[in-house]
């Protein structure tokens, strides 16, 4: 029986509430005010132009994020009375009713997961949302009054029939989780993918405005260069006051406007380069490590049989007594010198046995 799941519903029903409900706080919660970060990043860079189309391009993004924040508001509105519709189900269930009595409350929940799957096109705003609430309740009410002995015992009505309570389940619980991912790409990925392609666009711009000023065709990058023709360059014309700025403006709203694949895509691309460079400089730094440990060892190791073969004693006593007298020029390298003994075989016995100075 599905009336088992009476205290999950109503647990999701109280979330649902959350997401219907219109105000500050539910919005902000539920979908992230994402539309400043572009804000933000058109203050850091110079981009030069006109203030109006600056506002425009503010006031898109933002109709974006409104868009966004409007569809959760949807949802949650359609999520609620089905969930609703759910607790007053179960209210009259009992363990003697056929698979007939459940007709419209599986078709119920295949027309709003159907919904939830095209919410994008069928949830446009709240006139159209309320409108489907009101059709789904005339279907429930006929598939209910009406005798519908073949629809009990159609295939689909079997399979749903048979995974009622999983079905459920995953229709009340998949559009939180696609609320929270939604969240994740906007409060996360979203700021990632802003910062490097407005990064981007604006050394593609950049590069662009000083070759225009230097009248270098090269350096314009051929995007702007189809704005920025012969005539333009010929004359002294303003770039930020033509089509060239209206191609800085269409890249930039592309940037800020990317779909949730687009997110994705670059969140996996940048991971894995990430993953890459971490998996270079590992690779670099054991080569290193390989052609500098054995030459350490190895030098260690001469020094060792230097010191079993020779022995400078002897000649460290007469060095401690040569530097008295030798002035500034005292060291190893200059008694060596004179003495014409080997320096580095010397300095390597002093390494290795370290006699006291005198």
């Amino acid at each position: 029986m599905i009336s088992n799941f009476s205290s999950f519903v109503e647990f999701f029903s109280a979330i649902y509430v959350t997401m219907a409900v219109n105000n500050d706080f539910c919005s902000n919660f539920w979908t992230p005010k994402y539309y400043k970060e572009m804000e933000q990043l058109l203050q850091t860079y110079n981009f030069s132009g006109s203030s109006f189309i600056h506002d425009k391009l503010m006031e898109e993004i933002k109709q974006k994020y409104e868009l966004v924040q409007k569809h959760a508001h949807f949802r949650g509105f359609i999520l609620l009375v089905l969930c609703v519709y759910y607790l007053v189900f179960m209210g009259f269930e009992n363990e003697s009713q056929t698979i007939d009595y459940y007709v419209p409350f599986l078709y119920s929940t295949l027309f709003v997961g159907i919904t939830l799957l095209f919410s994008g096109k069928l949830l446009a705003n709240w006139r159209c949302t309320v409108l489907l609430v009101l059709f789904y309740a005339i279907v429930n009410f006929v598939l209910k009054i009406a005798c519908w002995d073949a629809l009990s015992e159609f295939s689909l009505t079997l399979f749903l029939y048979s995974y009622k309570a999983q079905i459920m389940i995953g229709i009340i619980v998949l559009p939180v989780v696609y609320q929270m991912y939604i969240y994740w790409l906007h409060s996360s990925i979203y700021k990632g993918y802003l910062k490097t392609h407005v990064s981007r666009e604006y050394e593609r711009y950049r590069r662009s405005m000083d070759g225009i000023k230097a009248k270098d065709k090269t350096k314009v990058d051929k995007i702007y260069l189809d704005a920025w023709t012969d005539v333009a360059f010929s004359s002294n014309a303003d770039p930020t006051l033509t089509s060239f700025y209206q191609v800085l403006n269409k890249q930039l709203l592309i940037i800020a406007s990317p779909s949730y694949k687009q997110l994705i895509f670059s969140w996996i691309s940048f991971h894995f380069n990430k993953f890459i460079h971490r998996k270079n400089k590992s690779h670099k730094n054991t080569i290193i490590n390989n052609i500098e440990v054995p030459l350490f060892s190895r030098s260690l190791q001469e020094e060792k049989n230097i010191n079993s073969t020779l022995d400078f004693s002897k000649e460290y006593e007469r060095y401690c007594l040569w530097r008295k007298n030798a002035g500034k020029n005292n060291n190893i390298k200059a008694f060596c010198s004179e003495q014409k003994l080997s320096y580095k075989d010397m300095c390597a016995w002093l390494r290795v046995n370290k006699p006291d100075k005198r």
